[in-house]
């Protein structure tokens, strides 16, 4: 009787534990903690569809509604591209701007890393977030759900799949990157573009190697378009699949293509040397613009307006999140930085968005729009005496994306409530 009561003790405890395991396990993965600046986390909610599960937060609901109908409309369309199926739904993490998503301690702190215009994805899930913009959001939706499925094919969806072809698979980042830039748009101007910069350049980056290391989303989504122009579009889900099995690209191309990889590069830089006829282009180092101002390389200009009397141009850079204003004297040559904000953090996407400003008629005075801990904040600087008055906006306007000077008592922005973009007359 005595082992009967031992034995009954020990299965009990024994089902406890695996219960006690089973209940800890969660779908979402934690990364380092993030400082948050309000409690809007606490509360998640969900939508369910055929193809996907949508998690969203209280302010981000009306967000979540748009993305429900735009991953609904062009889950088949990918899904078609790339000619797999998955048996899970695709999990969607929707945030109402930028600063939200980076305080979110939800997914791996990989997936938080500086991709500038990659779609965030880990495993069957996916963050996006709205910037007022729902062609972007969109564009979001599309790169992520082709992000997802490119996974699932490559590296499987099980553990033992994942780790076994991670370790054997070493893909160049255009292959996958560019892929799904194409599976959310094909081709378009901006692409278009930017490629022809890049070629015409002084780098003249016509080799794919070159071009490749540099700009690999570029690069891959020129190679995938090239591949749809003259091989078919069929082509690309068999080139995923196969690059899966042989676990080589070079074979893969060979395979498929019945031509040398080699080849295919040389025929990439035929095609776009017939397309811009860089045979006749020549490359003048002697060409000057109106306005010629330093920066380094790791600094992007966010937002440029001439003064009202077009003798000076201030122009915002953004280096890796550090925030700065600057004021060229086209007459003099001349520039001085007149705002900073924020530090560097190589770590996690910089927000794009901000500093926002315009000219007061004066030609001296800028109204200045920042964000700080979440909280927006307008200043009035004088660019000449450095002296400005600022104070912060309401909260209710989640993020601010234009601002236009009416007059001393009306400032027009276009902003997001709720999840909702509209024009509003704020008045300091």
């Amino acid at each position: 009787m005595y082992y009967m009561v031992r034995y009954l003790v020990f299965t009990l405890l024994l089902l406890i534990i695996a219960s006690t395991i089973q209940g800890q396990r969660i779908e979402t993965e934690f990364g380092k903690n993030r400082v948050q600046y309000h409690d809007d986390f606490r509360a998640w909610s969900q939508y369910e569809t055929e193809n996907f599960i949508v998690y969203y937060y209280g302010k981000s609901r009306n967000v979540a509604h748009s993305v429900i109908q735009f991953a609904e409309q062009d889950h088949d369309e990918i899904q078609q591209l790339l000619e797999h199926r998955m048996n899970d739904k695709i999990e969607i993490m929707v945030y109402a701007d930028l600063s939200d998503l980076k305080q979110s301690n939800l997914g791996t702190s990989e997936i938080f890393t500086n991709q500038k215009g990659q779609t965030k994805t880990v495993g069957k899930k996916m963050f996006v977030y709205f910037d007022g913009n729902h062609r972007n959001l969109r564009s979001q939706l599309r790169q992520g759900i082709a992000s997802v499925y490119i996974n699932s094919i490559i590296y499987g969806t099980s553990i033992q799949e994942v780790v076994q072809n991670a370790l054997l698979l070493n893909l160049p980042a255009w292959f996958s990157s560019g892929l799904s830039l194409f599976a959310d748009e094909s081709w378009n101007n901006d692409a278009n573009e930017e490629l022809k910069h890049l070629l015409m350049s002084k780098d003249r980056y016509i080799r794919f190697e070159k071009l490749a290391a540099d700009h690999p989303e570029v690069a891959g989504r020129s190679m995938w378009y090239f591949l749809e122009q003259n091989y078919g579009r069929t082509r690309i889900s068999q080139l995923v699949y196969i690059t899966r099995i042989y676990r080589n690209l070079e074979n893969s191309f060979n395979y498929v293509l019945y031509i040398p990889y080699e080849e295919i590069l040389r025929e990439w830089a035929l095609f776009y040397i017939d397309r811009y006829d860089l045979d006749n282009f020549e490359y003048d180092e002697n060409k000057r613009d109106i306005a010629q101002f330093k920066k380094r390389n790791e600094q992007n200009i966010t937002h440029l307006k001439f003064s009202p009397d077009g003798s000076q141009l201030a122009y915002a850079v953004n280096e890796l999140g550090k925030q700065k204003i600057f004021v060229y004297d086209i007459q003099n040559k001349s520039q001085k930085r007149v705002f900073s904000n924020d530090c560097k953090n190589p770590f996690q996407t910089a927000d794009e968005n901000y500093p926002l400003f315009d000219w007061h008629p004066n030609n001296r005075s800028l109204y200045i729009v920042y964000e700080k801990k979440d909280v927006p904040y307008l200043r009035r600087l004088d660019v000449i005496s450095r002296e400005y008055e600022e104070k912060s906006i309401p909260e209710s306007y989640q993020t601010i994306f234009s601002i236009d000077y009416v007059n001393d008592n009306r400032i027009l922005f276009s902003a997001a409530t709720n999840g909702f973009s509209d024009l509003f007359f704020y008045k300091p």
